[in-house]
């Protein structure tokens, strides 16, 4: 995997049901608000089967975003080497702790989605000027409405850990794997 390099933290590997996860703690950033990200996008990514990702989380004082506003969370995603970085904003998470799991959950399915984003991204590069700005603002739009939509739809969802753990054993089961 590359980029291991540039980074000084310590690594965490987990055994999950659907594989091995991956994790890399940043040094020093053992904040309440670091930790609490740190466990929602974990959490997120377990539930969304991004366990075989190489994830980072950080805690920026600001974000750059691309819509309007001040965003509360990003994501930087290199879906062909399974990578993510998910960065929140120290005092959104402070300010707004009930929102950092819903937040989390928003920018886990960025990375979900991130090989169709990079398609479109690349369909679009190769549009003609006089196109591409249209179609590159309608793209974002209709890319937040839909994650927005799951957003809400999973958060809604009674995500108990053990309950989960359980149906997933017995779609297997049905399934034949073992």
């Amino acid at each position: 995997m590359g980029g291991r390099g540039r980074y000084t933290g310590r690594w965490g590997r987990r055994e999950t049901p659907v594989g091995v996860c991956l994790w890399r703690y940043p040094v020093g950033k053992n904040t309440p608000e670091a930790l609490a990200w740190d466990a929602a996008v974990r959490r997120w990514a377990w539930r969304l089967w991004l366990t075989d990702w190489d994830l980072t989380t950080e805690v920026a004082e600001t974000l750059k975003g691309e819509g309007s506003g001040e965003p509360a969370a990003e994501v930087s995603c290199q879906p062909e080497y399974r990578q993510a970085t998910v960065t929140a904003v120290r005092s959104y998470i402070r300010e707004h702790p009930d929102e950092v799991d819903r937040v989390a959950c928003h920018e886990v399915l960025h990375a979900v989605f991130s090989p169709l984003t990079m398609f479109v991204d690349h369909i679009v590069e190769t549009m003609p000027n006089s196109m591409r700005v249209v179609t590159k603002e309608s793209w974002r739009v209709h890319k937040e409405s839909m994650t927005n939509r799951l957003e809400q739809i999973l958060t809604k969802v009674s995500w108990d850990d053990k309950t989960e753990l359980k149906r997933r054993n017995r779609a297997d089961r049905k399934l034949g794997k073992p």
